[in-house]
């Protein structure tokens, strides 16, 4: 039914514009980042739900982006051209931080070389500025001694190694992990024990050394960034011995390894990370009312009240995510008495007051309309702020009147007695003149007025209430004059009893209404009333003078 509605609704809105070629402008567009959300807030102008060449953009719409878990992760307003854009999650804190990852080199008997990996870093996670390469090298084993000779001596027992780090940026990073110790033994003691007084076990030991190397150069830093592995090769060589003046007999048994880290030094980036997002406008531009809502040229279904699009993010680019507005549209016309009957409102006639005006019909996204009002004291009526749609509209007419002539006006529809219907109203149209005229029904006292004034009788100069309450600004233009009349005639009266000025009223009413009501009968008693004020007042004052003259001469 929407559909079908809304279609309609297009139709009508393409035979207004007709079908006449235009040039579609360029759409102004932002510079993209890698990661970009982005789409346009805009004037529906044929209320498609998709954004064409020619529809303008609106400006300061509020428009919000929430992560999985609902925050708000940014907030910004679309620009002259109604375009919006978020690059970056404002949740996301950008001081500096690091990150460490480490790799084992097992003890193992020295002299040999070997590669490992570690991780390189997340370029999700921001900029990579420096990284810093801290190794500690080990050298574990146990040297034995055995003085030989025949003379006392210090025997010297020394634990030591070189282990070389090479990584991208770094030639090579060496430590040396050392430690001597002595004993002093007697001559040999006749049994190679390593043990007595003449020999020694210095035992099990281990010694460290560390160093570090940073790395900052661009180029070499490249090398660490990706989703894959960076390599790091040890090369280790033993250096452990054992060392006497004379004749010694040694026994070592050594290995050696080394702990690499990797210190990741970067800056926390704040770009949109791949995942489920959901994109709200949060304020409507003043003066529309939310139409349809799409993302990527496909429109969403009842977004159009939730204002939100939801979306799933691939990390790089989400585009044409938009919000539609359309123009409020309004009808209106009048209930009026066609004094005349030609079923045209004229200025001269007056509107019908306190009458029920019904609007019935059904939107273009399926919502149901029921709303009434009264006609104002001039009769007009409107509805206002309505969706496009198709709608109806019905009079419940007022007592004291008979039906006229009903004149639909703008944008058009089918017309019955006290009964508008099928009246297609496109997004921002202003319908008008879709009036109800009415006679005075036979006996009333507005029927009489229109009579007795034809036929160059008097008028009736205040109406029965009737007429007062549905026709207030007739009675209005009565109750200015009346009053008027009212203060002449008695002033005259007061001053000239002996001639009564029912003469006078009838002489000037019958040389005036006749003719003017035969051509407009009723109502224009305003009118009609006013040039009879002045044909009495004229009157008045040249039977006065004329009186005061036969008085001055003693006549009556």
């Amino acid at each position: 039914m929407a559909m079908a509605i809304l279609r309609g609704i297009r139709a009508h809105d393409r035979g207004r514009r007709g079908s006449m070629p235009r040039l579609d402008l360029l759409e102004p567009r932002a510079l993209l980042t890698v990661s970009t959300i982005s789409g346009y807030v805009f004037n529906d102008l044929a209320n498609l739900g998709l954004k064409q060449p020619s529809d303008p953009g609106l400006a300061s719409s509020t428009i919000e982006l929430l992560n999985s878990t609902g925050t708000v992760i940014g907030t910004t307003t679309s620009s002259a051209s109604g375009y919006y854009q978020f690059t970056t999650d404002a949740s996301i804190n950008t001081a500096p931080k690091v990150i460490t990852e480490s790799a084992t080199i097992p003890l193992q008997q020295p002299n040999y070389t070997q590669t490992t990996t570690v991780p390189q870093f997340n370029p999700a996670l921001g900029t990579l500025t420096s990284v810093d390469i801290n190794v500690v090298g080990s050298v574990s084993g146990d040297i034995k001694m055995e003085n030989l000779g025949s003379q006392p001596e210090v025997l010297t027992g020394t634990l030591a190694g070189t282990l070389t780090t090479t990584a991208p940026g770094v030639a090579g990073l060496v430590v040396n992990p050392a430690q001597t110790q002595t004993f002093n033994a007697s001559a040999f003691d006749g049994v190679i024990d390593f043990a007595g007084t003449s020999g020694h076990d210095f035992g099990n030991q281990t010694v460290d050394a560390s160093g570090s190397a940073s790395v900052t150069n661009a180029s070499a830093l490249a090398s660490y960034v990706g989703p894959g592995t960076v390599n790091l090769t040890e090369q280790v060589v033993s250096h452990s011995s054992g060392t006497g003046p004379g004749n010694v007999l040694t026994a070592i048994t050594s290995e050696a390894g080394a702990v690499i880290n990797v210190v990741y030094h970067y800056l926390p980036g704040n770009n949109i990370v791949p995942g489920q997002y959901t994109v709200v406008q949060t304020t409507q531009p003043s003066g529309f009312l939310p139409g349809q809502v799409s993302s990527g040229g496909v429109i969403l279904p009842n977004a159009f009240t939730s204002r939100a699009i939801p979306i799933t993010f691939n990390g790089s680019l989400s585009e044409n995510n938009n919000f539609a507005e359309i123009q409020p549209a309004s009808i209106g016309g009048f209930v009026y008495f066609d004094a005349n009957n030609n079923g045209i409102k004229e200025s001269n006639e007056f509107g019908i007051a306190h009458v029920v005006i019904t609007l019935t019909g059904t939107t273009d996204v399926g919502q149901s309309v029921n709303m009434a009002t009264t006609t104002a004291d001039d009769g007009s009526y409107s509805f206002n702020t309505l969706r496009p749609g198709i709608y109806n509209i019905t009079e419940t007419p007022p007592p004291v009147f008979r039906p006229g002539k009903d004149t639909i006006g703008t944008p058009g529809g089918d017309t019955s007695q006290y009964h508008f219907s099928n009246i297609v109203l496109p997004a921002g149209f202003n319908g008008e003149d879709n009036n109800f005229g009415h006679l005075p029904a036979p006996g009333c006292k507005l029927y009489c007025l229109a009579f007795h004034a034809s036929n160059g009788q008097r008028l009736p100069i205040l109406p029965g209430p009737q007429i007062q309450y549905y026709l207030p600004t007739l009675v209005a233009a009565s109750e200015r004059l009346h009053p008027t009349f009212t203060g002449l005639i008695a002033h005259y009266n007061a001053a000239h009893p002996y001639k009564p000025v029912h003469a006078v009223v009838s002489r000037t009413i019958a040389a005036t209404s006749h003719a003017a009501f035969a051509t407009h009968p009723a109502p224009v008693a305003h009118a009609v009333v006013a040039a009879h004020y002045d044909r009495f007042a004229s009157a008045l004052a040249t039977e006065s003078t004329r009186l005061v003259w036969r008085h001055k001469r003693g006549r009556r």
